[in-house]
């Protein structure tokens, strides 16, 4: 008999208890390390900067703080073709903390930045204009003001932005979603989905309607098998079989969009809407816009707040602006 093979049992035991050394050293090295990040609405995207949350929150295993203060940036004004033209943009960013097992305390581990990602976008549904981390986590445990203030632009008198904030209590399906979001991966890629769908939607509506119309998708794949009545089955949860088949008949455009480069909306007219009044007539482009894209944008937000709801998911009933433009 090869003399290796009888030697098996002495071998394995000596690796098994190599590795069992190597195991306890790691786990000696772990040191837990409470982790700040912060998360608020994106600032080159239009909507309502000024809403926060109204007071500390968790969600899953991250604490939300209370909003620290105002934040002020001067960013390009998002009407295209004015090149001197800056918004003031004020908003209230959320302090987020968490704590994280690592080697070094320089090292966050991948799930941080995840939960991070998945917290936004359920807070882009809440307010309805995308909510990006603004800070990427860092070990840190203290008051994280002197960083806001950091960033604060330099803003004339005149410009001193609102006084409060919009303060908006977090709906309980927030916290119910995002056990849901994580058990669920349809679920969780249609939350991230909608909230780059919203990040889209000003600059380059073609492709939000694209991402709008994958949210559909994903969340028809949580009730329909058959793939090509996904869409559908999705849709008919909150519309009426006229209302659902307004809306498929835009999967025309998206997949002209998609497959062939065809655009629909402002890309067309270099982001600028016609300036010629005609009280008979409007732009297709900006009609597209104006009804085609905010209907479905309201759909799929309509659509993944029912999927959040734990009562809601197969179609039971449930019961000041922060901007101002200088040029």
């Amino acid at each position: 008999m090869d003399q290796s093979i009888s030697n098996w049992p002495e071998q394995a035991a000596i690796w098994q208890s190599a590795f069992a050394s190597a195991e306890r050293s790691l786990k000696n090295e772990l040191s837990e390390i409470v982790w700040t990040a912060v998360v608020g609405p994106d600032p080159m995207n239009g909507g309502d900067s000024a809403k926060t949350i109204n007071s500390p929150k968790i969600v899953g295993n991250m604490s939300l703080l209370s909003p620290v203060e105002m934040m002020t940036e001067f960013v390009p004004c998002l009407h295209p073709g004015q090149i001197a033209a800056r918004e003031y943009v004020y908003s209230w960013p959320v302090p987020v903390q968490g704590t994280m097992l690592t080697f070094n305390d320089r090292v966050v581990p991948g799930s941080v930045h995840r939960n991070l990602a998945l917290l936004a976008a359920l807070l882009s549904v809440v307010f309805e204009v995308p909510w990006i981390v603004r800070q990427q986590p860092f070990a840190f445990l203290g008051n994280i003001s002197p960083l806001i203030a950091a960033s604060r632009e330099n803003v004339p008198s005149h410009q001193n932005g609102p006084e409060h904030p919009q303060e908006t209590e977090l709906p309980t399906w927030v916290f119910e979603g995002w056990d849901r979001s994580n058990a669920d991966r349809a679920l969780r890629n249609a939350v991230l989905t909608h909230s780059e769908a919203l990040r889209l939607t000003d600059h380059h509506p073609s492709f939000a309607l694209v991402a709008f119309m994958a949210v559909f998708q994903a969340l028809g794949s949580r009730i329909e098998k058959r793939e090509n009545k996904q869409r559908e089955a999705a849709l008919r949860q909150i519309l009426s079989s006229i209302e659902s088949k307004e809306i498929l008949r835009l999967y025309g455009n998206r997949s002209d969009t998609a497959h062939q480069g065809v655009l629909f909306g402002s890309e067309i007219v270099a982001g600028m809407s016609s300036h010629e009044f005609n009280p008979y007539w409007e732009p297709p482009e900006q009609l597209f816009q104006r009804e085609s894209l905010r209907k479905v944008q309201r759909v799929s937000q309509e659509l993944i707040v029912r999927h959040l709801q734990a009562d809601q998911m197969f179609g039971k009933s449930a019961s000041g602006s922060g901007k101002h433009c200088e040029e």
